[in-house]
């Protein structure tokens, strides 16, 4: 009886310390992980370790809607890839494009190419399906990747070591000017809880992160003259609401408050990319050429 009786107390004891146990992790998750600064800072630190990020938005008025989807891969032959529609309210007319661009190239093709003109689209099936090209070799400066990389605020990439380290240091070099304080706790569809931060980001300093960002990409010309251009943006702020989800501390949504459109929407952070670079392009002079004659 008296052996029962103490493997029930020990049972018992064992059982409250588990529960005490389970409470502080409990605790520690909601106070500590969640906080909304680690929330914040996790976020943008998850950014640098990515292969793949993919993004959409759209814009719609009177005239026209275009909606745009962006993957940007780090793996191997870091590129862009950009798919958009414009096509009006009636979609009586659309257009659909892939763009792909890389460090050294970009490439277009017409996916879809409906117009009001039966005529002019008739002449417009040649071109379809066609890569055209546009390479530093040819005297171009390709801008497709650096446009994509820049207009986000955040810095993209599949960094680790010392240089993942550097670029986590300058970040927090006020580039960022967030209060915590303010920062809105909400869920998003599946449930999950999400941070909205107000961020004021000094462009100046970003545009030095950026410049130390391109280095670390292989690209020093390009960031020699980014760190040429940073003076001139002394004193020029943009303001942006970025969402986080406080479990993964994956970026969910970056609204540009200058912009009013509804912001750019991420998912697929990490996945796989489904492009690579075309290996049968025509210089792009050729490819306008089909649509003229």
């Amino acid at each position: 009886m008296i052996k029962n009786r103490y493997g029930l107390m020990a049972t018992a004891m064992v059982v409250a310390g588990l529960g005490v146990a389970i409470f502080a992790v409990m605790v520690w998750y909601k106070a500590i992980y969640l906080d909304e600064q680690r929330t914040f800072w996790g976020g943008i630190d998850n950014a640098l370790s990515v292969g793949t990020v993919t993004k959409s938005g759209s814009t719609n008025n009177a005239n026209q809607n275009i909606s745009q989807a962006q993957t940007l891969s780090f793996r191997g032959d870091v590129g862009v890839q950009n798919l958009i529609t414009v096509a009006s309210p009636d979609e009586t007319e659309k257009i659909r494009v892939e763009t792909q661009g890389y460090a050294d190239a970009d490439y277009f093709r017409y996916l879809e190419l409906k117009l009001a003109d039966q005529a002019q689209s008739d002449k417009a099936v040649d071109a379809l399906n066609v890569w055209g090209v546009s390479d530093s070799a040819a005297g171009s400066n390709p801008q497709l990747l650096v446009e994509s990389l820049v207009s986000s605020y955040v810095i993209y990439g599949n960094f680790g070591g010392q240089t993942k380290d550097n670029l986590k240091q300058i970040l927090r070099d006020g580039v960022y000017n967030v209060d915590f304080a303010t920062a809105i706790r909400t869920k998003s569809e599946s449930g999950r809880p999400v941070y909205v931060y107000r961020v004021s980001v000094d462009m100046q300093k970003f545009s030095k992160l950026f410049a130390e960002y391109m280095r670390s990409l292989g690209n020093a010309t390009l960031a020699g003259v980014v760190e040429a251009q940073s003076d001139s943006l002394s004193g020029v702020t943009k303001n942006v609401d970025l969402s986080i989800d406080a479990r993964s501390r994956n970026i969910i949504s970056i609204v540009d408050l200058q912009s009013g459109n509804n912001g750019d929407i991420y998912t697929a952070q990490g996945a796989f990319s489904n492009f690579s670079r075309p290996t049968d392009a025509i210089d792009f002079s050729e490819l306008r050429a089909r649509l003229d004659n």
